[in-house]
């Protein structure tokens, strides 16, 4: 019986729920020895992606390497309809990694899903696929890491569909993650314009990060009035407490060095002093 697990996905709720689904970020898992390796449905679907002109880029590449397409594709019941479906997980064709999901049919593989990267965790529901966790690290030594929460529900006939429920950005490798989560988040306004966004729960202004081209841990400034989410907090050694946060990525995060072209609302996470912020009445 595959593991169940639930997060509230209604769209509306997404700053209510901003504590859930940061911390499922956090704690990362990966299919956990659900996927199977079935030489004979993997040998069928290399030719059937073939005679078909799907994933031309990839096994283009593959080909180039000296390599087979059944070392990147592993089978994984995805709708529980008793047929093994496939899932892609390698070369795009350029830099980046691509993974794809493919639901096996009686005529052959139909794609339902893409994502650029990779799949960072998944969730299942009375042995459907319930939920699809991505991280995109971005390619060419980017800085950035996008982590995305898609729902899966099902149509009528059974085919996957996947809707895309949160998202975040973060500085990649360089920002500290907490110990532990507040029970129960604290919703707050900024008070002083400028305020920083740090990458760890301390003061450091000396620190040369030469691969981010900033000195000292701030990476955005935050305009007066900001409104965000406290998920943690951390004393330092002077006794100032800091607040691991999620802020609406917008016109409020000021020269920032993280950016997106993403129209879906996304949350920037970092660490704030908590000294000039007002808690929020509920």
């Amino acid at each position: 019986m595959r593991t169940t697990f639930i997060i509230l996905s209604l769209f509306i709720a997404l700053q209510a729920n901003s504590q859930n689904y940061i911390r499922t970020i956090d704690n990362l898992d990966t299919w956990a020895g659900q996927l199977k390796y079935d030489y004979e449905l993997l040998s069928r679907f290399d030719k059937y992606c073939r005679s078909n002109n799907l994933l031309n880029g990839s096994l283009a590449m593959i080909d180039a390497r000296g390599a087979n397409s059944w070392d990147y594709t592993r089978a994984v019941d995805l709708n529980n309809d008793g047929l093994q479906d496939v899932v892609f997980d390698g070369p795009s064709g350029g830099e980046p990694n691509i993974v794809y999901f493919f639901i096996q049919t009686n005529s052959g593989f139909e794609q339902v899903f893409e994502v650029m990267q990779g799949i960072s965790k998944v969730t299942w529901k009375d042995e459907l696929l319930s939920q699809v966790i991505t991280s995109d690290w971005g390619c060419c030594a980017s800085i950035h890491l996008t982590h995305t929460i898609y729902n899966v529900n099902y149509d009528n006939q059974n085919r996957p569909v996947f809707t895309k429920a949160f998202q975040s950005i973060e500085v990649r490798d360089e920002l500290t993650k907490p110990k532990e989560y507040l029970s129960d988040p604290i919703r707050f306004t900024v008070n002083n314009q400028g305020y920083k966004l740090r990458l760890e729960p301390a003061i450091n202004d000396t620190t040369e990060y030469h691969w981010l081209d900033i000195t000292g841990n701030t990476f955005a400034n935050l305009k007066a009035g900001t409104v965000g989410t406290a998920l943690a907090e951390q004393t330092d050694e002077t006794g100032r407490i800091w607040w691991y946060v999620a802020i609406n990525f917008d016109t409020n995060v000021q020269n920032c060095i993280l950016n997106t072209t993403d129209e879906f609302p996304t949350k920037v996470i970092s660490w704030i002093s908590s000294r000039y912020v007002t808690k929020n009445e509920e």
